[in-house]
C-alpha cells in the first residue's frame, strides 16, 4: 500500500518585466460629461540599459557577498549592502536567486533617493530557518519610515512549501509610514497573506504617502493591501495603482484606511480569477478607477465597504469609469456606510459618486448557495442608510447577459431612491460590445508565467523534512525507517542532515508487496521539456553485491490521459547492478509506444560510505533529445537521440523521483535491506547551468 503525503513542488515561473515608466501624477478626476479619452499618455522612455540587458546602475550586489544561486542564506549580506549603500545609488542584482531566511528592514536610516534593480530572472525568495522551521518575520522586504526608494524588476517569491512552516503573517513586501515609493515590474507569488502592503507604521501613527504601485504581477496571495494590524488611523494616502495584473487572488486590492484618507489611483490593472472581491475599498475619498479589466471574479467586482470611522469631514468623488466587469458574480456595491454605526438618514453624505461608460458582462449574480433575487442588481446599493450619496451619476453603461432570466436587473430603482439624494441616470443600454473594439485598451487575457528560475526547487534537509512533497513509502503507514532525517556526523553531504531511505525486504510484513521508498516531484507538463537535476547518494556500508538492479534516481512518465495501467518503459534512471553503477535511457517517437530497448551506459564500481556527486542535464524530445551525466565533476555520458516518447502520444509527460525502487527482491533473496542516503537535491529549468548546478 502506498501512503502518500501531499509534497507540491511549487515550480515557478513568471511573467518578464515590461518597459519602466514613473507614474506621479496627481488624481484627476474627470467630468462625467466630457469626451471619453481613448487612451492613456504613452509612458516615459525606460531607463537606459548597458550591454546584455544589464540596466544602469553604479552599485553591484555582488560587491556585498549576495551571490545568486548558491542556496545560502542572504540575510547577512543584504544587511552589509544596506549599511554600505548611499544617497542615489542605483544597486543592481544580477540573475539568479536569493534566499532569506530573515525579513530584511530598510528602516529611516536607509538613504534617500536609492533604486534597487534587477534583471527579468531576479528572484528574491522566503525560506526557513533551519533551527526554527520558521521564517524569521512577516516580510522578505519591509520598508519602515523609508523616503524615496524604487524596487524595480524583482521577482518575490514565497519558497516555504507548507502550512507548518509559514508564520501567522506571511507578507512579500511590506511599506509601514515611509513616502515616495515606486513598487514597479515586480513579480509576487505564492504568499499567504499580502503580496504587497503598503500601510502606516506599525503604531497607526504614520501614513504612507505618494506610493506607485506600477506593472506589477500579482500571483497566489491574499492581496495586495493597504491594511494595518492596529485598525486605528489613516494608512496610507495619494497611492496609485497602474498596470498591474492580479492573479489567483483572494481579494485582488484591499484598499483599507481606519481615517479619512485621500488620493487613490486605480488605472489600467486586469483582475483574473479572484476567490472574492477584485477591489475592496474603505476610508478613502478623491478616489478614481478608470480602464480596468475584471474576469471570472466569485464577489464584487467592485465592493465599497463601510468607514470603519465616522467622520465630519465631506467626503467626495468616487469616479469609476471605463470598466471592463467580464463574467463575474457581482458588479458593483455601494455600502459607504454602515446603517448601526452612522445617523439615519446620514447627516453628512458623500458627494458626487460617478459611474460612466463601464460595461458590464455575464454578471451571474447568484449559485447554488445564494438564490435571493433581491441581490440581482449589477449595480447595487445598500437600503438601509437612507440619504448616503448626495449626487449619483449613471451614465452611458452597456450591460448584456446579466441572468434576466432569473430576475436580474441593472439597479434597482426603489432601492436608490431611499439612498440617494440628486440622481442623474441617462445612457444605460443592454447590448453586447465587441472587447477588440473599445475605445481603450485592456488586457483580456491572464498572463501566462514567461520566465523561470535558473532552480526550480531545492531540497536541503538541514531546513526541513519536505512534508509537503508527495512522496512514495513501501509501507501501510509512515515507519520511522521509510525516509528519515539523520544528522550523526559525516552523514550529510556539507551540511547539518541528510535524508535516509531504507527498504526492507519482501518478508518484512509492512512491506506489503511494494517495491519502493521514494519522493518525487510533480509532473513536468512540458512539451520537449529541458531540466537539470543534482543530488548526492552516498550508500550504505551494508549495500551488498546483487544482480538484481535498482534504480536511485528514475525520471518516470506521466499519463496525460489519467490511464496508469500502461506498461512504459522509464525515460532515464541511475541504478546499481552486479556491484556496479549504470545509467540507462530510452525513447520512441512512435504512437501508440511500443516497449522499447534501453541504452545502457555503464559507470564503473560503487563505493560504499562515500558521497557521489550526480549531475544530469536532459532534452525530453523524443527525435533529437539529448542526455548528459557527471559524476563528482567528470562527464560520464553524453547520449543524443531519442529521450521520452512522442508529444501526441499519452504519456509524454514526466517526474523525476529519489529513493529505492528495488523489483528483483524474489529473485536474490540474499539481499535482506537497503539503506542509501541522498543530500542536496536540485531541480534546475533551461535557464540552469552546469555551474549553477555544482553550487
Amino acid at each position: 500500500m502506498i501512503k502518500s503525503m501531499r509534497f507540491a513542488f511549487i515550480l515557478i515561473a513568471f511573467i518578464s518585466g515590461c518597459n519602466d515608466s514613473d507614474s506621479n501624477n496627481e488624481v484627476a478626476i474627470p467630468d462625467p460629461s466630457s469626451p471619453v479619452i481613448d487612451e492613456l499618455p504613452a509612458p516615459a522612455p525606460a531607463r537606459p540599459v548597458l550591454a546584455e540587458g544589464v540596466p544602469e546602475h553604479n552599485v553591484k550586489a555582488l560587491s556585498f557577498g549576495l551571490i545568486p544561486d548558491d542556496q545560502k542564506d542572504d540575510t547577512a549580506a543584504m544587511l552589509e549592502l544596506l549599511a554600505g549603500v548611499s544617497e542615489g545609488d542605483i544597486v543592481y542584482f544580477p540573475p539568479g536567486e536569493y534566499h532569506f531566511e530573515q525579513e530584511i528592514i530598510f528602516d529611516s536610516s536607509f538613504p534617500e533617493n536609492v533604486t534597487l534593480v534587477g534583471s527579468d530572472k531576479t528572484f528574491i525568495s522566503k525560506r526557513i530557518v533551519p533551527e526554527e522551521q520558521q521564517f524569521n518575520g512577516i516580510a522578505l522586504w519591509r520598508l519602515q519610515g523609508v523616503k524615496k526608494m524604487s524596487i524595480v524588476n524583482f521577482r518575490f517569491r514565497n519558497q516555504m512549501q507548507s502550512a507548518e512552516s509559514l508564520n501567522e503573517y506571511d507578507d512579500g513586501i511590506s511599506v509601514f509610514g515611509s513616502t515616495n515609493i515606486n513598487i514597479r515590474r515586480n513579480d509576487f507569488y505564492g504568499f499567504k497573506n499580502a503580496c504587497l502592503r503598503v500601510t502606516s507604521s506599525i503604531d497607526g501613527v504614520l501614513a504612507s504617502e505618494d506610493v506607485h504601485v506600477y506593472r506589477n504581477n500579482f500571483y497566489n496571495c491574499t492581496s495586495v493591501t493597504t491594511h494595518n494590524e492596529s485598525d486605528q488611523g489613516i494608512t496610507v494616502e495619494d497611492i496609485e495603482f497602474s498596470e498591474n495584473t492580479f492573479n489567483n487572488m483572494e481579494v485582488g486590492l484591499d484598499v483599507i484606511s481606519h481615517g479619512l484618507a485621500r488620493g487613490v489611483k486605480i488605472v489600467k490593472n486586469s483582475f483574473f480569477d479572484g476567490k472574492y472581491e477584485g477591489i475592496k475599498l474603505s476610508g478613502f475619498d478623491n478616489i478614481l478607477i478608470k480602464y480596468n479589466y475584471f474576469k471570472d471574479i466569485t464577489g464584487y467586482s467592485v465592493h465599497i465597504l463601510p468607514f470603519t470611522f465616522t467622520s465630519e469631514e465631506r467626503i467626495s468623488s468616487y469616479i469609476i469609469r471605463n470598466n471592463v466587469m467580464h463574467n463575474n458574480r457581482y458588479g458593483i456595491r455601494l455600502k459607504p456606510f454602515d446603517q448601526n454605526l452612522v445617523p439615519n438618514p446620514i447627516s453628512n453624505p458623500i458627494f458626487n459618486f460617478e459611474i460612466v461608460d463601464n460595461y458590464f458582462e455575464g454578471i451571474y449574480h447568484s449559485s447554488a448557495d445564494n438564490p435571493d433575487p433581491t441581490f440581482f442588481q449589477v449595480i447595487r446599493v445598500n437600503p438601509y442608510t437612507r440619504e448616503m450619496i448626495n449626487n449619483l451619476t449613471l451614465l452611458n453603461n452597456t450591460y448584456f447577459r446579466i441572468a434576466e432570466e432569473k430576475g436580474g436587473i441593472f439597479y434597482d430603482q426603489e432601492m436608490i431612491d431611499d439612498t440617494v439624494i440628486n440622481q442623474h441616470f441617462s445612457g444605460q443600454r443592454n447590448m453586447q460590445k465587441d472587447l477588440s473594439s473599445l475605445p481603450f485598451e485592456v488586457i483580456t487575457k491572464k498572463p501566462e508565467f514567461k520566465s523561470k528560475p535558473a532552480i526550480l526547487r531545492a531540497i536541503d534537509w538541514d531546513y526541513y523534512f519536505p512534508f509537503p512533497h508527495e512522496y512514495e513509502v513501501a509501507y501501510p503507514e509512515e515507519v520511522e525507517y521509510s525516509i528519515s532525517k539523520i544528522t550523526s556526523p559525516g552523514y550529510s553531504r556539507n551540511g547539518k542532515a541528510s535524508a535516509a531511505f531504507e527498504l526492507v525486504d519482501i518478508n518484512d510484513p509492512l512491506v506489503n508487496g511494494s517495491y519502493r521508498v521514494e519522493i518525487k516531484d510533480d509532473v513536468v507538463k512540458e512539451d520537449n521539456a529541458i531540466r537539470w537535476y543534482a543530488f548526492s547518494i552516498r550508500l550504505s556500508g551494508d549495500w551488498n553485491y546483487s544482480d538484481g538492479e535498482e534504480s536511485l534516481f528514475q525520471v518516470h512518465t506521466a499519463p496525460n490521459d489519467g490511464n496508469w495501467e500502461r506498461k512504459i518503459s522509464v525515460p532515464y534512471a541511475l541504478t546499481t547492478i552486479s556491484g556496479n553503477f549504470r545509467f540507462f535511457v530510452s525513447g520512441s517517437n512512435e504512437t501508440p509506444i511500443p516497449l522499447v530497448n534501453k541504452t545502457y551506459f555503464p559507470l564503473g564500481e560503487y563505493e560504499r560510505n562515500k558521497w557521489i556527486d550526480w549531475i544530469v542535464y536532459v532534452k525530453h524530445d523524443s527525435v533529437n533529445g539529448e542526455l548528459k551525466v557527471w559524476k563528482d565533476g567528470e562527464q560520464v555520458v553524453d547520449y543524443e537521440g531519442a529521450v521520452g516518447y512522442a508529444v501526441d502520444s499519452t504519456n509524454h509527460w514526466t517526474y523525476p523521483k529519489w529513493g529505492i525502487y528495488r523489483w528483483s527482491w524474489a529473485e536474490y533473496p540474499h539481499i535482506e535491506s537497503r539503506k542509501v542516503f541522498i543530500d542536496k537535491i536540485k531541480v534546475g529549468s533551461e535557464e540552469a547551468s552546469l555551474e549553477i548546478m555544482k553550487h
